[in-house]
């Protein structure tokens, strides 16, 4: 399955609205990790960690940015480790 249609599938599982401009930006932050984490658990990281940022269901561009960002900077702390 395409990751582009497994975001949108489980955004919609996890009752998400999805802002069409976002999905890029949650594609390559999934696929970023190779052999780091697979694509399922990097998306159910984000999508928790944007609920605990925002306590909110829709995901909206400027936000996804932020948690992407973050969650990005926090990977390359531990890798530095």
């Amino acid at each position: 399955m395409a990751v582009g249609a497994k975001v949108q599938i489980r955004c919609k599982i996890r009752g998400y609205d999805l802002e069409i401009e976002v999905l890029p930006v949650i594609h390559e932050f999934v696929t970023h990790f190779p052999g780091g984490l697979d694509q399922d658990e990097a998306l159910d990281v984000f999508l928790d960690e944007y609920f605990l940022s925002h306590n909110s269901y829709v995901l909206d561009k400027e936000r996804v940015h932020g948690v992407v960002r973050s969650l990005l900077e926090a990977w390359a702390i531990i890798n530095e480790m």
